[in-house]
């Protein structure tokens, strides 16, 4: 019986050995990971901005008149040199008629007045031969060589009629080509302010025409990010009209003066448009790279625990190579939901805990998770 006790007690403190030693061994945790690496990050800047057409232009007729043809426009493709609308002009016609007539006319003078200019310069020649020979007197002489300057100027004033007749025309041509309002170049009519039957007063709009084939998104920035921001900076465009539509260009343009009431800059980005998807005047949201670093050091977004949610000092925790974490103070630098630059506390290189990391302690034995 003694010895059965002494058994069952050995047992026991055997039993109590194992569970002591069991309660005392450092926990494993499972984590995952990744590498900080180095490259080139930038800070992304989130705007809001208008899609506008990159060349726009108001159409007017340079006559007033009735428009005689004008068919609906709006929204119609159309392309430089179309027809858009016919003024009427039947009074410029019979004017163009009658200074027709004119020009006519006073070709006619010309032949009349070359001939008596010849005639005039035939007798001139020939008493120039008979006054050489004492056969006239030099009145004589001298009034037919006047006989040949009026010809000459009345010839000369038959040419400036037939010149000013045909400018006359050529005058009331252009007039009467003003009457055919054509589109100055390819694009699409976007608004139609008169239409067949009405009357249009020379220099009023008829229609505003926008060449879409690309637009420019422009979007207001405080002057302070605007010197962040720079030609060439990669931007993504978002349009609202199309959902889940990311477009990639580049800042085209940063505006050099603000606008006097909002202090704000304008930043421009030009996309092409072949299809016409993105549709003028409408909003798309921008999210721009400025400020980019190149060869720093970056690890994935949730790798950092950050002191506070607007601090620029937090914790990363690196694995080396026993599989022991360790906690390591660092200074982030720009930013976004992905990425996180570090610009102390980090060389590179460095395995970091992605997943699990949160409330993990210093010196952690961990598990890599596949």
């Amino acid at each position: 019986m003694k010895r059965a006790m002494s058994f069952v007690l050995l047992f026991a403190s055997a039993a109590c050995q194992r569970g002591a030693s069991e309660e005392t061994a450092p926990p494993v945790v499972s984590v995952r990971v990744a590498k900080a690496e180095t490259g080139t990050i930038a800070q992304p800047i989130e705007l809001v901005g208008t899609i506008t057409t990159r060349h726009e232009a108001a159409v007017s007729s340079k006559v007033s008149g009735q428009i005689a043809q004008m068919p609906l426009l709006k929204n119609r493709r159309v392309r430089a040199g179309d027809v858009l609308a016919q003024i009427e002009a039947r009074d410029l016609a019979a004017q163009r008629a009658e200074a027709e007539a004119a020009v006519a006319t006073a070709k006619e003078a010309i032949a009349p007045a070359e001939a008596a200019l010849e005639n005039a310069r035939r007798t001139w020649e020939r008493r120039q031969g008979l006054y050489a020979k004492g056969g006239i007197s030099k009145k004589d002489l001298e009034s037919s060589q006047l006989d040949v300057a009026n010809a000459q100027g009345a010839l000369k004033t038959a040419h400036s009629k037939v010149a000013e007749a045909v400018h006359h025309l050529g005058s009331l041509d252009a007039q009467l080509s003003y009457a055919a309002v054509r589109a100055p170049f390819d694009g699409i009519v976007t608004e139609q302010f008169a239409y067949q039957g009405d009357f249009a007063a020379s220099g009023v709009r008829l229609l505003t025409i926008a060449d879409a084939s690309s637009v420019i998104v422009k979007a207001p920035l405080s002057a302070g990010a605007a010197a962040l921001v720079h030609p060439g900076d990669a931007a993504a465009v978002m349009p609202d009209d199309l959902p889940g539509t990311v477009l990639q260009s580049a800042v085209s343009l940063v505006g050099r003066s603000a606008d006097p009431q909002s202090r704000a800059v304008e930043i421009w980005v030009t996309l092409p448009n072949p299809n016409g998807q993105l549709r003028p005047n409408s909003a798309a949201r921008l999210t721009i790279d400025s400020s980019a670093t190149r060869g720093a050091v970056i690890v994935p977004t949730p790798a950092v625990t950050l002191d506070a949610s607007n601090a620029s000092g937090g914790t990363v925790m690196i694995v080396d190579a026993q599989s022991v974490a360790h906690e390591v103070h660092v200074t982030v630098g720009v930013h976004d939901n992905q990425r996180t630059q570090i610009t102390s506390g980090l060389r590179g290189g460095e395995t970091v805990v992605i997943e699990g990391n949160y409330g993990l302690p210093d010196k952690t034995k961990v598990t890599i998770a596949q």
